[in-house]
């Protein structure tokens, strides 16, 4: 059995953890029963359940008891506990749902129940003698059996309570229920009552509470011990064993040495015992509070319902969609409650749960701090304790030091005291050069369920929520943080050098908040040290409570298997994903502003970051009672595998695995020391662990069924000719592979640009720019009007406009090249001032402004043509949106081919003044970038040898793989009168050759222009069908059939002129994809885009056979055909079936 008695685990909202593993497996699976032995059956099979049960909770219960004395449950309340539950499922009132695989669970089992309650009834009916007992049940059949199944519970209830108990050697029930009045006695025997027959009797009538009763109440219990055990680890891990030998805050801080006040935080050793212990009670405690708020919240609705409704309960309205014809207990039990005992408002209720022997037991009745639990007035809307109520509170133990510290009183046994307050007083901020504000996005604290805890920022497109005033370093003081769900933080560093605030440098962060003002900062202020793992342990926490919620849409998208109502949710863990990135870019960011770290280890502080972040620590910092075994296990395995990745990338004599955890530009200062390998543009675990949760969501939130049935399969007949569509997936595996081969030859960091370093006009022109979406025409190094990307350029999205074929460099397909990127807007590209950008001392981040410049633009020009052409008013559905996104991700394609030196357009009169400027361009990046990295300087010139024609295809490849983030995000950018925005995750369409895209597009587009085409014809011809005879043929020798007949003409050219360009492409397309298909090695492909054509449908061969479950190169595929590869991955729906 399961470990019942696991007293580190917290239970849920409602359901208690022993209750989620209830031995009721056989019970799920009960068969071989008929009219016979139906009864007999059952009572077999709950007895032995009971059984099964019983012993799961005897066996750990020792142990439970010898850790928890004092507060242990009495194993007879336990087993109470348990056969009430029983008997709540036995007669179909059972709360407990669980998750979806649980849910099916309680689903069969319940049919089970139903269906051997329901031979017991119908044999009831066959006897004439029992005529009573089917008055009694009769219309009892539609609502379940229930009135039988209290029957037939009340008289066995005593047989399985004996089942339960039959293991246990002794016990004591808590109450003196064997007998009544003043003669009652306890169940001191295998917490059973003798009767005067000799026979047992139960000692509880647990089972005839209602459940939600009975498990708040063991919630209480539960919290009370919890707490006990919690708070007295934090006083000896903060305080010492006899507390008072230190004073440690939850910060790590020496509270005798630090005082805030001065700016001054002293960490030391000894208190990161406290750090830990304080961040599992904090983190267990809120959450606590917010079950509580719940369950006090469902008390008022429960005790209203069935005083006010006696006669109806929710759980039997869910389960049959009726009302019974009897009162069942729930509605007389409540009634008494309030006649009886005035336990009508829930504050009465909890006026007793307060006298639970556990929760009046204190660790020290001296300690003050400590508290008296009191649930009856606790705030719902204050954080922590509610005044002298600290129920909930953190306590002193696990707040931050006192502003100006703290000292003993009489000595060193003497009482810990707070400081005066009157250092630093008149203390500012301006004084700091060295600031770094962050904002730290924390959710609705209110909310336990990540979706509901982060629903505001998801909402919000991944931003705030709501516009808070900008923060002032220098003050200290900051605006209004008015969303409630981030918090704004100032880090101040200083070397300290006049030594004027003790000897150290003086290195904190300060929330900037309303309740924080100069009075109250105190309670705000920590060390950078402190911040830094506040955020990491905060971070892993709700990385794993995404995981726990989200696991089964994870898990099954990771399979190919698509949940319904997975995409919103994982679309809102990846929005939080990407905050955590920036946020953690921020704390790196102020971590090498420490100069003292420099001066100590003589290495670059990212060296020093690589030993904090060592796995073992961060493990330690995960490792409470809220988080799942196997929860803690995927990350620890993230955590070795990253480590191992470290060490394999070149340990130095610094220490194991110091290479490769922190992305830092222009290498390690020092020698083999500080590892000078290290610094090789690797991630840190953090980056590793961010970027896996990432890749989860993003397939999470991308799965969808992509089974298509094609009509240019060999197996035309019924389900055979569906087949998955892997193009997307061949090309995610692409840019898998290009993004790791850029993280290991070192040069990610040297290549991504930073449009914050951009030089305007070679520098003569400020740089405001944070933001792509602030990028405009005055920000562009092009010569002339050119500035204006779309300078000179078409619409190229007239439907029916006809591709060409004149300028196309394609050595594979016939390709025609489409409208829209002959009219796409680069004329920036075209005509940038190469000496401006390439003389400037920062070509990189300079070239980067004009793609981001090309990017937006055109993307905005794509929006504002659609809605013109498809006069569209301001509103867009969703079938919109997709046409103009789809159009979107194909200019994002082209640009990354633009830079990439693939594209296939030629340009007017074969010129390609676009390439020419961009050779030049990345020739003096990779001058700058060997240059800048001296200590890598053989590696990078390997990786990027140039070629005869120096068009550096591999530093392109490297570059576009570094930015395509940041190109995309320029694409997305809000357009003024067509709000679109197109899906936050990078698309991987630049994985797939130009060539097989421009097919694909080109059959989009045709099937527009036919469908158009077509429409008009059968507008023409629809007066002239001769509908009486039935044939729908044309008449002739009527004027409607003259115009009928020169609008066939009209479509049959249509047709032509557009089939010799299919021909084009469809029939080259063949031997490619049979050279694709079978063994090419040793051939000679006759140019860069045949290979890279062959590369693709290779793979995309192996992807296909792979999804169809079936072994073998003789398997077909549907992209054996040009027309296979439309159907399966093009938009066609909109091409007419002809009928002319």
């Amino acid at each position: 059995g399961k470990n019942k008695m696991r007293s580190k685990s917290t239970c849920g909202a409602c359901a208690p953890y022993r209750r989620l593993h209830l031995c009721d497996y056989n019970l799920e699976s009960i068969s071989d029963y008929d009219s016979s032995n139906a009864k007999h059956k059952l009572l077999l099979e709950v007895c032995l359940a009971a059984k099964h049960e019983g012993d799961s909770i005897k066996t750990p219960y020792p142990k439970h008891e010898q850790t928890n004395r004092g507060t242990a449950s009495q194993l007879c309340t336990v087993l109470a506990r348990s056969f009430a539950d029983i008997g709540d499922i036995v007669r179909g009132k059972d709360l407990f749902l669980g998750n979806d695989e649980e849910k099916k669970k309680r689903k069969q089992l319940q049919q089970n129940l139903k269906n051997i309650f329901g031979i017991i009834y119908e044999e009831l009916k066959k006897d004439p003698t029992k005529s009573a007992l089917q008055e009694r049940y009769k219309g009892d059949k539609e609502n379940y059996f229930f009135q039988l199944r209290e029957d037939w519970w009340d008289a066995n209830r005593e047989t399985v309570w004996e089942a339960l108990t039959c293991e246990v050697g002794s016990g004591t029930y808590f109450r003196q229920t064997c007998g009544s009045g003043k003669t009652a006695t306890e169940a001191i025997h295998k917490c059973r009552c003798k009767k005067k027959d000799g026979t047992n009797d139960v000692p509880t009538y647990f089972d005839y509470v209602p459940q939600y009763l009975r498990w708040f109440e063991e919630w209480a219990e539960d919290f009370c011990r919890l707490r006990k055990r919690k708070l007295k680890d934090a006083i000896q891990k903060c305080r010492g064993e006899n507390g008072t030998e230190r004073y440690c805050d939850l910060n790590r801080h020496d509270c005798k040495q630090t005082a805030s006040g001065k700016h001054v935080f002293v960490e030391e050793d000894n208190c990161i015992g406290c750090h830990f212990s304080c961040s599992h009670f904090v983190k267990w405690i809120d959450n606590q509070k917010l079950e509580f708020l719940k369950q006090k919240e469902k008390y008022e609705k429960e005790m209203q319902k069935y005083t006010k409704v006696a006669s109806r309960s929710s759980r039997q309205k869910r389960a049959v969609g009726g009302t019974t014809k009897y009162d069942r207990y729930e509605s007389k039990f409540y009634k008494k409650m309030k006649e009886e005992n005035n336990y009508e408002t829930v504050e009465n209720f909890l006026d007793l749960l307060n006298k639970e022997e556990v929760c009046t037991k204190k660790l020290n009745d001296q300690d003050e701090e400590e508290g008296t639990i009191n649930f009856k007035n606790v705030n719902s809307t204050s954080a922590g304790g509610d005044g002298s109520n600290k129920t909930f509170d953190h306590t002193t133990y696990c707040q931050a030091c006192p502003w100006c510290g703290a000292e003993q009183k009489n000595g060193a046994n003497g009482k810990w005291t707070p400081k005066k307050e009157t250092c630093g007083k008149g203390k500012d901020y301006t004084k700091y050069k060295e600031t770094t504000t962050i904002e730290i996005l924390t959710g609705d604290k209110r909310q336990l369920d990540m979706v509901k805890k982060y629903k505001k920022f998801c909402n919000g497109n991944g931003k705030n929520g709501a516009t808070g005033a900008t923060p002032n370093a220098t003050s200290g003081e900051k605006g209004k943080n008015g969303d409630n769900i981030t918090e704004t933080w100032i880090c101040y560093y200083d070397e300290n050098k006049e030594k004027l605030y003790g000897s150290r440098a003086i290195n904190f962060c300060v929330l900037q908040d309303d309740k924080a003002g100069t009075s109250k900062k105190k309670k705000y202020s920590m060390s950078y040290n402190a911040f830094f793992w506040k955020w990491v342990y905060h971070m892993l926490h709700d990385s794993l409570d995404w995981r726990k919620e989200l696991g089964s849409c994870i898990n099954d998208a990771k399979s190919g298997k698509c949940r319904k109502g997975c995409k919103g949710d994982c679309d809102c863990f990846l929005k939080w994903v990407k905050k955590k990135e920036t946020e953690w870019g921020k704390i790196k960011e102020h971590f090498k502003k420490q100069k003292d770290i420099v001066q100590e280890t003589h290495c670059d502080p990212g060296v020093t970051l690589e030993y904090l972040l060592k796995k073992d620590l961060l493990l330690k910092s995960i490792k409470d009672v809220n988080v799942n075994a196997k929860d803690i296990e995927h990350i620890e395995e993230l955590l070795k595998e990253k480590e191992a990745t470290a060490v394999v990338n070149g340990g130095a004599a610094g220490g194991p695995g110091v290479a490769g955890f922190l992305p830092l530009p222009g290498g390690d200062l020092g020698t083999t020391g500080c590892g000078v390998k290290g610094a090789n543009g690797q991630n840190s675990i953090i980056d590793k662990l961010l970027q896996h949760e990432g890749d989860d969501a993003t397939k999470c939130k991308n799965c969808q069924p992509t089974k298509i049935r094609n009509p240019c399969s060999v197996d035309k007949s019924g389900s055979s000719n569906t087949y998955t569509a892997v193009a997307q997936t061949v090309a995610k595996i692409l840019q898998q592979e290009a993004k790791e081969q850029l993280h290991g030859n070192g040069s990610r960091n040297a290549l991504k640009g930073n449009i914050q370093n951009a030089k305007i006009n070679n520098g003569r022109k400020p740089n405001p720019l944070t933001d792509a979406c602030q990028i405009t025409e005055k920000h562009s190094n092009a010569t002339g009007e050119s500035n204006n990307p779309c300078n000179g350029k078409g619409d190229g999205f007239t439907i029916g406009e006809t591709w060409e074929d004149e300028n196309s460099k394609s050595n594979t397909l016939g390709m025609h090249i489409r409208p829209r990127r002959k009219h796409m807007c680069t004329s920036n590209l075209e005509k940038i001032n190469v000496s401006n950008v390439t003389n400037n001392g920062n070509v990189n981040d300079t070239f980067l402004v004009d793609v981001l410049l090309a990017a937006k633009t055109d993307a905005q020009r794509i929006k504002d043509l659609y809605k013109i052409q498809n006069k569209k008013s301001i509103s867009i559905d969703e079938n919109d949106k997709e046409t103009i996104c789809r159009a979107v991700r194909y200019s994002f394609a082209d640009l990354g081919d633009i830079v990439r030196g693939r594209d296939l357009y030629r340009g007017n009169n074969g010129k390609d003044k676009l390439q020419d400027n961009l050779k030049k361009i990345f020739k003096e990046i990779y001058d700058k970038l060997l240059k800048d990295n001296q200590t890598n300087v053989n590696t990078l010139k390997t990786r990027y040898k140039e070629d005869p024609e120096k068009n550096f295809f591999k530093l392109r490849e490297d570059w576009w793989e570094a930015n395509r983030d940041q190109v995309w995000e320029a694409m997305k950018c809000k357009t003024n009168g067509v709000d679109i925005t197109c899906d936050s995750d990078v698309p991987f369409d630049d994985y797939i050759p130009q060539g097989l895209r421009w097919m694909t597009e080109w059959a989009e587009w045709y099937c527009k222009a036919q469908a158009e085409a077509y429409g008009e014809l059968m507008q023409k011809c629809s007066n002239c069908k001769d509908k009486i005879k039935g044939h729908d043929q044309c008449k002739e020798g009527n004027k409607e059939c003259k115009d009928c007949k020169s609008s066939c003409k009209k479509y049959t050219e249509f047709v032509n002129k557009w089939k010799p360009q299919w021909n084009k492409m469809e029939i080259p397309y063949t031997p490619v994809y049979w050279q694709a298909k079978n063994a090419y090695y040793g051939i000679s492909f006759p140019g860069a885009d045949y290979q890279l054509m062959v590369d693709f449908l290779s793979k995309l061969h192996r992807a296909s056979v792979d999804s169809s479950g079936k072994n073998g190169e003789t398997t077909n595929s549907p992209y054996e055909s040009a027309a296979g590869y439309i159907h399966q991955e093009a938009r066609t729906g909109q091409c007419l079936g002809q009928n002319v």
